[in-house]
């Protein structure tokens, strides 16, 4: 599953919590970013590729 969400909040290790409007403001848990995306700030959209079907286990494939 991919999905289209903003930056909401950076933890202290670097992972990051991303709410995606098109799901009811749902907020994932925090998530890994890929290398080549580099840093990112709260409130910028992201893409994010879940390897399940939840939001618990995805990272971060680039930002708009």
């Amino acid at each position: 599953m991919v999905l289209r969400g903003r930056v909401s909040s950076i933890e202290v290790d670097g992972r990051v919590r991303v709410t995606f409007p098109g799901r009811d403001n749902t907020v994932s848990a925090p998530l890994p970013a890929a290398v080549h995306v580099g840093l990112l700030t709260i409130g910028q959209t992201v893409i994010v590729v879940f390897h399940a079907d939840n939001l618990r286990d995805g990272t971060i494939i680039a930002k708009l």
